[in-house]
C-alpha cells in the first residue's frame, strides 16, 4: 500500500510540476539597472491585455544593421549591456526586449506567449522607417536562443543572419538535465512547445 501510495504522489508531484513548467524555466527581474548608453530610445508595445518593454540602442553614426537581442532567463535587459556594447561600438543598432514579467514588462512571461509576443515585436520593428533599408539580425542568448531560432524559422526571408550565444537545445532537455532522475519520464511526458533544435534544422 505504501509503495502505492508513493507511486501515486510521485507521479502527482511530477504533473504539477509539469502543469506550472514556464514559471520554473524563467525568473525576471523587475528592477533595472543604470542604461550606459547615451542614445537610447525606449519602446513600448501592446500585446493581449499587457504590455513588453523594448530598448534602442543607436550608434554614432550610420548602422550596419539592426539586431534583435533575445536576453536569458534572469535579469533583464539592463542586465545584458556587456553583451551588446561591442555590437554597437561597432556601429550596429540594438534593440533588447524584456518579454512580459521582466524589467518594464507586465504580466507573466510562458513559452507560449514569449513566442506570440516575439512575432509581434518582431513585426513591430521592422516596419520602423530606422530600421526597414537595413539587414535584420536575431541574437538569441542562453535561453533567448529558443525564441531567436522560431523566428529565424518562421522569417527567413526577412533577416540576414541570426546568433546563438550559449544556445539551448530544448525546454525538454533543460528540464531533464535538472531533473536527472525524471529523465524518462521528463522526455516521454513533456513535449516542448518549439525546439531550437528542430527550429534549426529548418
Amino acid at each position: 500500500m505504501r509503495k502505492i501510495l508513493s507511486v501515486v504522489l510521485l507521479t502527482l508531484s511530477f504533473y504539477v510540476t509539469t502543469a506550472q513548467s514556464d514559471e520554473n524555466f524563467y525568473q525576471p527581474t523587475k528592477e533595472l539597472k543604470p542604461i550606459e548608453f547615451s542614445n537610447t530610445e525606449e519602446i513600448t508595445i501592446p500585446v493581449a491585455n499587457d504590455t513588453i518593454t523594448a530598448i534602442l540602442l543607436k550608434p554614432k553614426s550610420k548602422p550596419k544593421a539592426t539586431i534583435l537581442f533575445f536576453h536569458g532567463t534572469g535579469g533583464n535587459v539592463s542586465t545584458y549591456q556587456f553583451m551588446v556594447a561591442p555590437l554597437v561600438e561597432d556601429q550596429f543598432q540594438v534593440v533588447m526586449v524584456d518579454f512580459r514579467g521582466y524589467g518594464k514588462s507586465t504580466g507573466k512571461p510562458t513559452h507560449l506567449n514569449i513566442a506570440e509576443d516575439g512575432q509581434i515585436f518582431f513585426d513591430f520593428m521592422l516596419k520602423r522607417k530606422d530600421i526597414i533599408d537595413i539587414p535584420v539580425i536575431l541574437y538569441g542568448a542562453s535561453m533567448g536562443s529558443q525564441i531567436a531560432t522560431l523566428l529565424a524559422k518562421n522569417n527567413q526571408n526577412q533577416i540576414k543572419a541570426f546568433i546563438l550565444d550559449g544556445a539551448l537545445s530544448s525546454f525538454t532537455d533543460i528540464a531533464a538535465f535538472y531533473a536527472p532522475q525524471y529523465k524518462e519520464m521528463i522526455e516521454k511526458s513533456y513535449v516542448s512547445p518549439y525546439s531550437a533544435k528542430e527550429n534549426i534544422k529548418s
